[in-house]
């Protein structure tokens, strides 16, 4: 008996450990310097949920990968004014990140700050005696003083 608890313990911690090591590992969050105000800065991040939790999906810009959001992390995007596409996807064909993608086109002016959160968003349909459900994600553009109590308790993914 104690062997099997002892190998159920072993497996339970070796969970555990896998799980910490999905999330955001880098330093905690850190306002963007700010010595060119001629750029905009984009802040994306992803607030730890249990929603995919081993997934880090590719952030995109304007067609190129920036960086993976993983859970519990943040990255900063500076850019010049003008209208850019983020997009937060799978990278590959086989991937950790089951969601399909998530689009948000921004128009930027010099100097601005956007912030953008990453959240699943669930459909529950009822059929008689079935339910069904789906799960997305939803990028979120939020006024600074809602974001900024999330993503100082962010990590950075970069």
């Amino acid at each position: 008996m104690f062997r099997i608890l002892d190998k159920t313990a072993y497996l339970i911690f070796a969970l555990v450990a896998a799980l910490v090591g999905c999330g955001a590992s880098g330093p905690a969050y850190k306002a963007a310097a700010s010595s060119d105000n001629s750029l905009a800065t984009i802040y994306i991040y992803r607030p730890k949920t249990l929603f995919n939790w081993g997934g880090s999906p590719g952030v995109f810009l304007d067609g190129n990968r920036e960086f993976d959001l993983k859970m519990g992390g943040y990255g900063v995007l500076r850019v010049k004014p003008g209208k850019h596409v983020i997009i937060v996807k799978g990278r590959t064909l086989i991937d950790n990140w089951y969601p399909g993608p998530v689009t948000m086109e921004l128009n930027l002016s010099a100097g601005s700050e956007s912030y953008l959160r990453l959240r699943p968003k669930g459909v529950v349909v009822p059929a008689g005696n079935i339910v069904t459900t789906s799960s997305s994600a939803e990028l979120l553009l939020l006024d600074k003083d809602k974001a900024l109590p999330e993503l100082t308790k962010m990590r950075s993914s970069q």
